[in-house]
């Protein structure tokens, strides 16, 4: 069971969020309503977590979106980097009281997944592991004081790629075990109270 600082169970009932694993690095919906309305919606839908895919690229580079249109109904984002538009939108969940979990789904800026997408291991040609590993430190400590972010999913869907196959123990690069664990304790030195999912 996941339970509070005072023992207390709780119950995750989550609504992904996606977008900012994709080639903007911008969550969705922000053409058509606030956050802050987005947010209260899946409140108000029963939810009280929202998980936020991400990529490696979009915290490594963290670029500045030139197209405005995909920030047509949240206008005061325009100009910010894609990590301060994140915060924007955690921000926006954490006034509805909504519970956030940040999940590396993708190494590359793109739709997941496939069998030929080379985003299956935590790694690839562009990003190595101590990428991956960094951008999992950015993120824990930039969210390190805000209580609403609870957790940290350490890659999606772990699969072959064309690095190979993912394996549980044996060493190697392609022991996920031994790289979740590093990573893990690594996110929990910044940030102890993180879920490491």
């Amino acid at each position: 069971w996941i339970v509070d600082q005072q023992g207390v169970r709780v119950k995750l009932v989550c609504v992904n969020w996606a977008g900012a694993e994709v080639k903007d690095g911008i969550v969705g919906g922000l053409h058509v309503r606030r956050a802050s309305s987005i947010a209260l919606t899946f409140r108000d839908m029963g939810f009280n977590c929202v998980r936020f895919p991400w990529s490696v690229w979009m915290v490594q580079t963290d670029p500045v979106s030139p197209q405005r249109h995909l920030l047509a109904a949240n206008p005061e984002l325009h100009g910010k980097s894609t990590l301060e538009i994140l915060d924007a939108v955690i921000d926006a969940c954490a006034l509805a009281q909504l519970l956030v979990l940040l999940d590396n789904h993708v190494s590359d800026g793109s739709w997941c997944c496939s069998d030929v997408d080379d985003n299956g291991l935590w790694y690839n040609s562009r990003w190595k592991t101590s990428d991956w590993m960094q951008a999992h430190m950015k993120l824990a400590s930039r969210y390190a004081r805000q209580p609403w972010v609870i957790g940290s999913e350490l890659r999606n869907e772990v699969r072959a790629s064309a690095k190979g196959t993912p394996r549980w123990g044996g060493g190697g690069p392609n022991d996920w075990h031994a790289t979740a664990t590093q990573a893990g304790d690594a996110i929990l030195t910044v940030n102890p109270n993180l879920l490491i999912i």
